[in-house]
């Protein structure tokens, strides 16, 4: 979600500083082939910045604690669950 506006800081319309976001956008719907349908890539930004938030927040949580409650699992030649 490179081009969503929360990585935008000042310039709201070139995401990243890169290229503005409604030129990616199009670049990305002409080599996809695929239409974006506006209300859904919002829907997908706001998912996402709401997923971060929990992440960030439970991580927070854990540093302030120094109580680790995240398992990690590691796919190698199968999973492996690690508890810090």
């Amino acid at each position: 979600m490179g081009l969503s506006e929360i990585w935008c800081w000042e310039k709201k319309e070139t995401p990243a500083y890169l290229i503005k976001r409604e030129e990616a956008l199009d670049i990305w719907s002409q080599e996809s082939k695929i239409e974006i349908n506006k209300d859904s890539l919002f829907w997908w930004e706001l998912f996402a910045c709401v997923k971060g938030l929990a992440i960030w927040i439970s991580a927070g949580h854990e540093f302030s604690t120094g109580i680790i409650q995240t398992q990690l699992i590691f796919s190698q030649p199968g999973y492996q669950e690690i508890s810090f």
